[in-house]
């Protein structure tokens, strides 16, 4: 039911007079069409100001008790409305609100993300005992009060807080130890908040992003046992794990982090989702997971981490790895590059795998023969379900298909980037059919074929050779290896989709 419709109802009988008025969601925005004008502040304010004094009458004259404001969202954009907004919320406490979102200026430059702020310090906002959701973005909060005063925010479920400025880290302990019943948490890119220690035992889902705000050491998040916890992700932090099972955790993100301890070994029986992101290399982890449960795993970055995965119970799970091999001459980067993405591989073999690997074009990787032959007597070659590839500097492009083609048996080929698939396309098709002895594992691949999509039929289709193709095709390499060289594989080797 529609609020005009519901206010059609008060002609029903006296009673029903304010009824329709019970537990609505308001909203107002200073930046919709409907506020311009050089007098756009005092209309935004005063529309504010009146709707709320109107809902405060409803409940004090007309004693009804249960009238209430069930969601307030608030969006400020101009620095003449931004006193209001403590009396705003002084009214919305008396009128028992349950969730509250709080914008000041949304819109403005990240470069200057506190160029009129709101200090949210007062007695009223810090003791809304009825707030269940406390959404607030571009604030600082500063505690006019003393600090040992109780906050009393014992209802609070729902706690979000992007570009939040804490004058003082005590304000944050003092929000959080308010809340006993919080079940979810978001903080990003707050101000000042360094230190965030997380024991709520109800706690379902909890993220920490710091990508702009501060330095990765400078912020740490302490997770202890926490039995309810569903989902985690952190971003740009020190991580310290002060239990190693969880129970319930489903979805797990890790990005931009370090951890304390260089080895750390954990319990995920029904983990499902994990992710770790790590574009610029923090530093080389140890990781040893126990996730029976597993079904998608997803590593992105550069400095491969040595992950040891526990026995997963399900048959059909994933793993994404993207790749950036951001290296220089040293051969024994290139060597060791290659034995931790082995490793990896080789970790990962029960699972279908989606690799990417992309490298700088610019940069001649020196890989010997006997970097390929360390490879092929380090462990067996893993089967990968697709492989996308760029195309790196042609003066080492061969040596380093051939140590990857080492590690690794690749299904199908794709070029990461369709603006040099015909490149790409030349090149792998001299690459894999010529018999000079270039292509080191020619021997064991029985079937090599170009596929193009057909656009008009939605599938891939057999193309008899590279000159049947033009720029806008959208093009794939068919692959099919001998199986003589592999001890296990979980997938046929000619896979058809």
């Amino acid at each position: 039911m529609s609020k005009n419709e519901a206010a059609r109802t008060c002609v029903f009988s006296k009673r029903w007079r304010f009824l329709w008025t019970n537990r609505l969601n308001l909203s107002y925005d200073e930046t919709s069409p409907s506020y311009k004008g050089p007098h756009r502040s005092r209309l935004f304010t005063s529309h504010v100001t009146k709707a709320l004094q109107w809902h405060l009458d409803i409940r004090n004259n007309h004693r009804i008790e249960d009238h209430r404001i069930e969601e307030f969202h608030l969006v400020v954009s101009h620095p003449k409305s931004v006193p209001f907004i403590e009396k705003w919320i002084e009214t919305l406490t008396s009128l028992g609100a349950k969730e509250l979102f709080l914008a000041i200026n949304p819109s403005a430059p990240t470069s200057k993300p506190f160029s009129y702020v709101v200090h949210l310090g007062s007695a009223f906002f810090f003791k809304a005992k009825s707030l269940t959701s406390l959404h607030l973005f571009r604030c600082k909060l500063s505690q006019n009060t003393t600090l040992d005063e109780k906050i009393l925010f014992d209802r609070l479920q729902r706690l979000r807080l992007r570009d939040v400025h804490f004058t003082d880290e005590q304000i944050f302990e003092n929000i959080i130890t308010s809340c006993p019943l919080l079940v979810s948490m978001w903080f990003q890119e707050c101000r000042g908040l360094r230190y965030v220690k997380l024991v709520h035992k109800y706690i379902k889902h909890f993220a920490f992003i710091n990508e702009h705000t501060q330095q990765i050491d400078g912020c740490t998040v302490e997770i202890h046992q926490i039995p309810e916890v569903e989902t985690i992700y952190i971003s740009g932090s020190k991580i310290r794990f002060c239990h190693h099972r969880f129970g319930k955790l489903e979805n797990l993100t890790l990005k931009l982090i370090k951890f304390d301890s260089s080895l750390q070994c954990y319990e995920f029986p029904h983990l499902r989702t994990f992710r770790i992101y790590d574009h610029f290399p923090v530093e080389r982890f140890q990781l040893r997971v126990s996730a029976r449960e597993l079904s998608k795993f997803r590593f992105t970055g550069s400095a491969i981490p040595s992950i040891t995965l526990e026995p997963i119970s399900t048959n059909y799970w994933r793993s994404y790895i993207n790749l950036w091999l951001q290296l220089h001459d040293n051969l024994d980067d290139v060597s060791s590059w290659f034995h931790r993405l082995s490793t990896l591989l080789h970790e990962l073999r029960r699972s279908k795998i989606f690799l990417s690997v992309a490298q700088n074009p610019s940069t001649i990787l020196d890989i010997g023969q006997d970097v390929i032959d360390g490879n092929n007597n380090y462990k067996p070659p893993v089967v990968v379900k697709r492989l996308e590839l760029s195309m790196g500097h042609l003066a080492s492009f061969p040596s380093f298909l051939n140590c990857l083609f080492s590690i690794c048996r690749p299904m199908i080929i794709v070029p990461k980037e369709e603006r040099v698939s015909k490149e790409l396309t030349e090149f792998l098709c001299n690459f894999l059919t010529k018999r000079d002895g270039e292509f080191r594992m020619q021997d064991d691949m029985e079937k090599f074929r170009i596929e193009s999509f057909d656009t008009s039929g939605q599938k891939w289709q057999p193309t008899v050779s590279e000159c049947e193709l033009s720029e806008s095709n959208r093009i794939r390499f068919r692959l099919k290896w001998s199986e003589a060289n592999y001890k296990s594989s979980p997938m046929q080797l000619d896979v058809t989709e």
